[in-house]
């Protein structure tokens, strides 16, 4: 795992690839915010990466991007994506595991709890019994990881005026 600096971020095509690939357009952030939001510090971009001489170098397979929230005092996690080719291997798992880690030594250092807040769009609001399924596989990764569903949905408003409201519960 590593945490990016925007620089980093700006210039990772593969990251940008997988984060385009693994969300609809009506549930997607600006590139400018995520990037203004690590400038900043409000917040935080870890990515998992795959060593192999074939690419010379580490090559990103997911990402998790954390926004850090004041009050109520949580990291939000936005977005968690693991590159599809690597799915089902616990690079997800592992990116949670480093969000917790960080979770933790915010606390020893500021002696705050801090919590971390994921989302997931409600598997009962589709008619999509594909989606449906998809849906029902977060919910059980994110309560497998440790997560607990909040006993009522809410909606969450829309990016932008031309997107979707979607109901969530995690």
């Amino acid at each position: 795992m590593k945490r990016l600096g925007e620089k980093q971020l700006s210039d990772d095509i593969i990251f940008w690839n997988i984060y385009q690939e693994a969300f609809p357009e009506d549930q997607k952030e600006d590139r400018k915010i995520i990037l203004s939001t690590i400038a900043k510090r409000h917040g935080f971009v870890l990515k998992a990466c795959y060593c192999h001489e074939k690419y010379k170098n580490k090559h990103t397979v997911g990402l998790a991007i954390i926004h850090k929230i004041l009050k109520p005092d949580m990291n939000y996690l936005c977005y968690l994506a693991v590159s599809r080719s690597v799915r089902g291997h616990g690079i997800g798992t592992q990116l949670l595991d480093e969000i917790d880690r960080i979770r933790i030594l915010n606390i020893k250092l500021w002696r705050r709890k801090k919590y971390v807040v994921a989302e997931v769009e409600d598997p009962d609001i589709t008619e999509d019994s594909l989606e449906r399924s998809i849906r029902k596989r977060r919910v059980s990764f994110f309560e497998k990881a440790g997560f607990r569903l909040l006993m009522r949905g809410y909606w969450q408003p829309a990016l932008a005026d031309d997107k979707n409201q979607c109901k969530c519960f995690l």
